[in-house]
């Protein structure tokens, strides 16, 4: 078995998401990333595409110390906050700018009320997995 194998039902596709991902290997969990920069200030208060790839940069980071790349993670989730339909296409765009989207990770987005700081308005966390 590779290590990672998608796993995507017949009849049941949601464009730019695998529905399920089999993994064999040693699994990461990543925390819930945010955009702070190497001095803990947040990047573009309230600005969700900024924020979006600063914390897409924030796990490269994280995941090049575990030895890891995007081609490792198997499950995102994204929390915005005020999430609405304008924001899919921007949270998806910036993803599928550090993800492989021909096999893409499963992921699930959330909108919540609020995150750590008043003007943060977006977080990701991941599951990573790497060769045993």
């Amino acid at each position: 078995m590779p290590l990672l194998e998608i796993v995507t039902p017949p009849g049941y596709i949601i464009p730019g998401l695998s529905q399920g991902v089999l993994a064999d290997g040693r699994l990461l969990f990543l925390s819930g990333h945010v955009p702070l920069d190497s001095e803990g200030k947040l990047i573009a208060p309230g600005q969700l595409e900024p924020q979006m790839v600063a914390i897409y940069e924030n796990l490269k980071i994280t995941l090049a110390a575990a030895g890891a790349t995007f081609d490792n993670i198997v499950k995102l989730t994204t929390f915005i906050v005020g999430l609405t339909p304008e924001a899919l296409p921007i949270v998806r765009g910036v993803r599928n700018r550090y993800v492989n989207t021909a096999r893409p990770p499963a992921s699930t987005l959330l909108g919540v009320s609020a995150l750590f700081h008043p003007e943060c308005v977006a977080e990701v966390e991941a599951i990573a997995v790497l060769p045993r």
